[in-house]
């Protein structure tokens, strides 16, 4: 059974369900290509933890007047820009991207 709430609650880990769709579970959506690269989830609450200020947004069950707290699970790092843009330069001067 997947655990959910509690005192010893871990949110986005609890079930795994968020976390396995964007690691190619279930709800996964990759795509990868020489033209295009998509990473996402089609699991409908994820997107409000991405971005609480959905205008439709749920409450926080132990306080209605609070949001849903914003919990990046989709992020670029610093080295990840740095590697994006060293591949972008690359191609864009001809080289392969092998």
């Amino acid at each position: 059974m997947k655990k959910r709430g509690g005192k010893d609650a871990k949110p986005l880990v609890n079930t795994g369900d968020l976390f396995g769709s964007i690691q190619k579970g279930k709800g996964s959506i990759f795509e990868a290509s020489v033209h295009h690269a998509k990473v996402g989830t089609t699991i409908p609450y994820a997107k409000y933890h991405q971005h609480p200020d959905y205008p439709d947004a749920p409450t926080n069950s132990l306080n209605e007047k609070k949001k849903v707290p914003k919990r990046d699970f989709i992020y670029v790092s610093t080295k990840d820009k740095e590697q994006l843009k060293a591949i972008l330069q690359k191609y864009l001067t001809g080289g392969t991207l092998e």
